[in-house]
């Protein structure tokens, strides 16, 4: 009976199937995959421009980019260079004939020739972060930039898109270039108009190398970016959260308020994709508070509230700003010996995930176990630790 009734609601017009809205179009020689807004608050929607991880592709996080349109942003998404969906392809679970990518080399943080870790091969090949420059995945950003002036030069779009509301967005290393973008690279911001950007959203960002530098020079600026930056990870991703979350020398204490960050607990890598939905209700909570602050004005109490099911919420703007503490306080925060954060304020895949090896839910990233996980996922256990893409 269910399934009649769905039917007949597709078929008489009363619903939609899910990510109906999403197109996908040609712009500027770009693959774009866009969602526009379901509603409009205003004459002209506000723009979310959205950078997706390595060999994901543009609509890896179909379910969270469809819901911000439901919000009355309008998305765009381009594949970049790296996109495994190019010439069809969707971002789908694993299977015996399409296994899961390895480790990506240039997220690999080797030291010396650790043999126990990885072959001489390996280590041969492997481009760790402390040696990305602002030339690493430029053209990420190179992208980002052509389709925001193609937007800009379209006499259409001028009358749908509100180009003093703009937000960047990115997962993993679609975080990375967009902190770039936003000032993480100093030279990333000459160059092109970035009037109307007013926010960066990140999800599981890469940010060791704007934490660890590069050889020819000091690493990137992230104390230069200017624009409120909220930052969101997965306490099962310390290849992510680890850097964000160190005391005094993490990222999130470096960067310049107004920041905001949230760890969401049992989230890993692929949380904020279609991989993983279980954690979207949450993701959005924050990720729709802190864009509708800042570029409609809104403000939810959401933006400065904790809650049980964050592993640590900490926030300093204009709304206030929480205080370091050693140990977690009222369920708002978890503390930890690393240093949790206590409120000074009242205040598509589907449930699976590629996992790999590492105690106490960290990553090994060389390891050989690490590649022969990446090759062969299991499925989801309580426990099992979660990886990055």
């Amino acid at each position: 009976m269910a399934r009649l009734i769905a039917v007949l609601c597709i078929l008489l017009g009363l619903c939609t199937p899910a990510h109906a809205r999403e197109r996908i179009v040609e712009i500027a020689g770009l693959t774009v995959h866009e969602w526009p807004p379901a509603v409009q608050h205003y004459e002209r929607a506000p723009v979310v421009l959205f950078s997706h991880g390595l060999h994901g592709c543009g609509n890896q996080s179909t379910d969270l980019m469809e819901a911000l349109s439901v919000k009355g942003y309008w998305v765009f998404a381009p594949d970049h260079a790296d996109a495994r969906c190019r010439g069809g392809a969707t971002f789908s679970a694993p299977t015996a004939e399409i296994p899961a990518p390895p480790v990506p080399e240039p997220f690999a943080d080797q030291s010396a020739t650790d043999e126990t870790s990885a072959t001489a091969e390996d280590t041969q090949k492997v481009n760790r972060p402390a040696r990305w420059t602002s030339a690493t995945y430029r053209t990420r950003r190179d992208d980002l930039i052509t389709l925001l002036d193609a937007l800009r030069a379209d006499p259409e779009r001028q009358e749908q898109l509100d180009f003093t509301r703009i937000a960047l967005a990115g997962h993993s290393l679609g975080g990375y270039t967009v902190l770039g973008m936003a000032g993480g690279w100093a030279d990333w911001k000459e160059g092109w108009n970035s009037d109307g950007i007013r926010a960066v959203l990140t999800y599981a960002p890469y940010v060791a190398p704007f934490l660890r530098g590069g050889e020819d020079q000091k690493g990137g600026d992230i104390a230069g970016i200017t624009l409120p930056v909220m930052y969101q990870a997965g306490a099962r991703d310390n290849l992510v959260t680890t850097p964000l979350i160190r005391e005094d020398t993490g990222i999130y204490a470096q960067t310049t308020a107004p920041k905001y960050l949230v760890v969401l607990k049992d989230a890993g890598h692929f949380a904020w994709t279609d991989i993983n939905s279980r954690q979207h209700d949450r993701i959005l909570r924050y990720s729709t508070a802190f864009l509708d602050h800042y570029l409609m004005g809104i403000t939810a109490p959401t933006l400065t509230q904790g809650g049980k099911t964050l592993n640590r919420f900490a926030y300093e703007s204009e709304l206030g700003k929480t205080e370091p503490k050693a140990a977690n306080t009222g369920g708002l925060i978890a503390g930890g010996k690393s240093g949790g954060t206590s409120t000074i304020r009242s205040g598509s895949w589907r449930d699976r995930e590629s996992k790999f090896g590492g105690g106490n839910g960290g990553v090994i990233i060389n390891d050989s176990r690490t590649r022969r996980a990446a090759e062969n996922p299991v499925e989801e256990s309580p426990e099992a630790p979660q990886s990055a893409d």
